[in-house]
């Protein structure tokens, strides 16, 4: 939407970096309440996902995952969306998975839930 880009694009440089705001991907600061929620959801997507994973549940992986993929970057999690799509497209590819690596990065993901 052109508002939005008109916006981004308006603001000084040291307007988008100041300390104790948290600039997402887009640019724009999301309200602490809304993002506190999207935490929140996201915990809970993560700490499903080796459950899912070691019963073969592959198919509730691969939504999470997706999930996953597509809200993290917007909140500032854009290495835990790139990783959420890798598994994502391995799973559609049917390629092989590590999945002592998957767990140990899953684990690794949500315990940086809140710290960016």
């Amino acid at each position: 939407d052109a508002r939005f880009r008109a916006r981004r694009t308006d603001m000084k440089e040291d307007e988008k970096s100041k300390v104790g705001e948290r600039k997402e991907e887009s640019g724009f600061k999301i309200p602490d309440a809304f993002r506190k929620e999207y935490e929140a959801t996201l915990r809970e997507q993560l700490e499903k996902l080796p459950e899912l994973w070691e019963s073969g549940q592959l198919s509730d992986v691969r939504f999470i995952t997706h999930k996953i993929r597509g809200n993290a970057g917007i909140f500032g999690y854009a290495e835990m969306g790139k990783w959420a799509g890798e598994i994502e497209d391995a799973i559609i590819d049917g390629l092989p998975l590590d999945g002592e690596l998957f767990l140990k990065n899953a684990a690794r993901y949500l315990s940086e839930i809140g710290k960016i």
